[in-house]
Parts: C-alpha cells; sequence; structure tokens
C-alpha cells in the first residue's frame, strides 16, 4: 500500500547536519533544506509509533503495550530498536510541494546566464582532458552560442518539466523553474518557496541571567 505524506509548518524550520554547535565553537550555522532522507524516515516511524503505542517508551525496550494476545506487526513494518532492524517499510522523498505539484532539484548541468536575458542552457561534454582520473570529458556551453557568464541555475525544477528535461526540452516558465529562496520583496514571494530568518542569540549565566563572552551565535531558519 502506497500512501502520501504531505508536511506543512506551523513555524520555522531548523535541520542541522554534523557540524558542531556547542557554545563557543561554531557561531554561524544554516539550515539544511530539505531534509536528508533519514530524518524524515525518523519523522514517519515516530509518528506510526506514536499512533499505536501506548507508551512508545515501552516499544523502544524491545516490548509492546498494545498487541496483548498476537505478536506486535510494528516490527516486521517499520523496524525495531535492534541494530539494522528497519522494517519493510520504504520511503521515498522528500520533495517540495506547491500547486498539487512535486518538485526536485534542478539537474546540475542547467545553466541560467548572469546577465542580460539570463537565458537556460545545458551543458554538454566538452573536450577531452587528461587527469589523474584518466580521459574524461569537462562540461562546456554549447558550441557557437553566444551565452554571457553564467553559472548554475539552482532552485527547484517542476516534476513534468523535469520528464521534458530529461528528454531535451528546456524549462519554459517561472512555474516550470522556482527560486529557492526569496527577499523580503513581496512581488518576489510567489516564485519562491521560503526566505532565510537568521536568528542571533547567546549564551546567559544560569544563576545571575549575565551574558557570557566569546558565546554569541546565530542560526539561520527558514520560513
Amino acid at each position: 500500500m502506497q500512501k502520501e505524506w504531505l508536511f506543512e509548518p506551523l513555524d520555522t524550520l531548523f535541520f542541522r547536519d554534523g557540524l558542531s554547535i556547542d557554545r563557543g565553537e561554531a557561531g554561524y550555522v544554516e539550515s539544511v533544506f530539505p531534509p536528508h532522507p533519514q530524518t524524515m524516515q525518523g519523522v514517519v516511524r515516530s509518528a506510526v509509533i506514536l499512533s499505536h503505542c501506548k507508551d512508545p517508551n515501552i516499544f523502544g525496550s524491545g516490548k509492546c503495550d498494545t498487541c496483548r494476545e498476537t505478536k506486535c506487526p510494528l516490527p516486521g513494518v517499520i523496524g525495531s530498536p535492534k541494530e539494522s532492524a528497519y522494517g519493510k517499510l520504504d520511503i521515498y522523498g522528500p520533495y517540495l510541494y506547491k500547486n498539487d505539484k512535486r518538485y526536485f532539484p534542478a539537474p546540475l548541468d542547467l545553466m541560467r546566464e548572469k546577465e542580460g536575458d539570463k537565458r537556460l542552457f545545458s551543458l554538454i561534454p566538452g573536450n577531452s582532458v587528461f587527469c589523474d582520473l584518466g580521459n574524461v570529458h569537462l562540461p562546456a556551453k554549447p558550441e557557437q552560442s553566444d551565452y554571457k557568464p553564467f553559472d548554475a541555475a539552482g532552485g527547484w525544477l517542476r516534476e513534468d518539466a523535469l520528464s521534458r528535461y530529461l528528454n531535451g526540452t528546456l524549462p519554459v516558465d517561472e512555474d516550470e523553474l522556482v527560486k529557492e529562496t526569496y527577499e523580503e520583496e513581496k512581488e518576489e514571494k510567489k516564485k519562491m518557496f521560503y526566505r532565510k530568518e537568521p536568528r542571533v542569540g547567546i549564551a546567559r549565566a544560569y544563576d545571575t541571567h549575565k551574558v557570557e563572552e566569546g558565546m554569541l551565535y546565530s542560526i539561520v531558519p527558514l520560513r
């Protein structure tokens, strides 16, 4: 049975990576987005446990407080605390979702001009170059093209547009290729998925509540 989960944030989002955020060590940490698949697997598995078990701690100890006379089906579905016991649950994603369409990260060979008309185009295999990996073809812009300085387009490509792109058709409008973040300008908000909301904090002494020197930090949640 397949089921689609749709998550809508109630507040800003902040997903950490492996960077340490101990006091006095990391002064600036950005959010990872979208979250790693392992993060979302934890969310789904936790939701299943909370909806099935009266006490999740009992399930965590390898027991069950719900299935009195029959064997608990949860370990076979979502796994158990035992090492490498992941169950049969397969999770795909996460994807961004807008106007009933999924969006995927734009392919890395999709480029956009930095100036002028800011045209989109795809890189092609260039001349062969010999290196420590052997003969490799570095990416290059199409031959006999007049494209100005360019960079990766970035952003998110709509599902149907991605399918067409893989068959050689470039995105044609802003609804197909959506920018990743937006600034405060209102006219840009409808074209993008989220904006960054930097927040600054500082550690305070527990007993006096006075700020501690050298303990200023900043995180960047997403709204």
